[in-house]
């Protein structure tokens, strides 16, 4: 099995280190100021097991950077693990037209990724799964490590969840269980991904809104707006997708909020609240462009966003600010992933 990681960022590392381990031969897609990094190799820490004790190491068996390099090689199976802003720039169409027979196995979750990738790849050899696991440069301020590296950590009874054409995606699933990386078959992934997306990220545009700071935003006021925009959300999602919202989500209240950041912030191996400083402020411009995305959709079905739209002025000043980035920018921005490097 020939792999190769689009983003090796802190999910590109994580998904090929566990590739790896089932027998895969991974290699890696990098821009250029980048290769010499990657062939040096990856260390990473799984704070499953011995934590950030025990650094854990691996090598690529090829780090590529030009599509000239790509149309000379072939693979089984290629990665997309990169923000879904990351999508965009006007690279896609280029790359997905040299990967040959290779299954594509996309871990972009943006509202309309699917339809993007549909339009420059087939669909029928296209598996789409959810990240589940918790993944981060470490060390975090406060954490010690031998050596800078990534951290990770696969929550209890979270598999991935992936779906596709039954031969690909069962295929995509066994390597990853046979490498340790708890992985499942799921069904109906599309119609469902988005409404948990809605609810971590309109409380993530909470947190930031409140410094990223979790005794501010469990204030009345701040839990109120969070409420309101993730109601919104919600209805966008049921009146773009004509599907129905989940009950349990349909259920959350504040108060049940509160409790559900307390537990997370007992169970967690890690700091959580750094944690979430610091990935979602390297990933900012993706939060924006979901807000941006679902007000707009809003909009358009003609449904409130009053809430939505108050999340998006209190990130005012940054959300302008990532309207103006260009395409080149936005395509060189594909290899940045969630640690710097793709």
């Amino acid at each position: 099995m020939k792999v190769l990681i689009m983003g090796a960022g802190s999910v590109g590392q994580v998904f090929g280190y566990h590739l790896q381990l089932a027998g895969a031969e991974v290699s890696f897609y990098v821009r250029p100021k980048y290769v010499a990094e990657c062939e040096a190799g990856f260390v990473l820490y799984d704070h499953g097991r011995l934590g950030l004790a025990a650094p854990l190491r691996f090598k690529a068996e090829a780090v590529l950077s030009t599509l000239e390099e790509l149309e000379r090689t072939s693979f089984d199976q290629v990665y997309l693990c990169i923000p879904s802003n990351g999508l965009r720039g006007g690279w896609f169409g280029d790359f997905a037209a040299r990967l040959g027979d290779a299954v594509l196995v996309s871990l972009c979750n943006g509202m309309d990724d699917r339809d993007f990738i549909a339009e420059h790849f087939d669909v029928a050899r296209t598996v789409t799964g959810l990240i589940t696991q918790i993944s981060y440069p470490a060390p975090l301020p406060g954490e010690d490590v031998l050596e800078p590296g990534t951290a990770y950590w696969f929550p209890p009874l979270a598999p991935h969840p992936f779906e596709g054409p039954k031969e690909h995606v069962e295929a995509a699933v066994k390597w990853l269980k046979k490498g340790g990386l708890p992985s499942k078959v799921a069904h109906g992934l599309s119609e469902k991904s988005t409404y948990p997306s809605v609810v971590l990220m309109t409380f993530i545009m909470g947190l930031e809104a409140a410094d990223w700071s979790f005794a501010q935003v469990r204030s009345a006021a701040n839990m109120k707006r969070i409420h309101g925009a993730r109601r919104e959300g919600l209805a966008m999602v049921s009146g773009h997708q004509k599907t129905t919202t989940p009950l349990a989500l349909r259920l959350l209240n504040p108060m049940i909020m509160r409790m559900v950041l307390f537990l997370a912030t007992q169970l967690i191996p890690f700091d959580l609240e750094t944690y979430l400083r610091v990935h979602f402020t390297k990933v900012g411009a993706q939060t924006r462009m979901y807000v941006k995305n679902w007000i707009a959709t809003s909009q358009e079905l003609g449904l409130p966003s009053k809430h939505l739209e108050e999340l998006g002025q209190a990130l005012g000043p940054q959300l302008v600010a990532s309207e103006l980035i260009d395409s080149k920018a936005k395509a060189d921005s594909i290899l940045s992933a969630s640690s710097g490097k793709a």
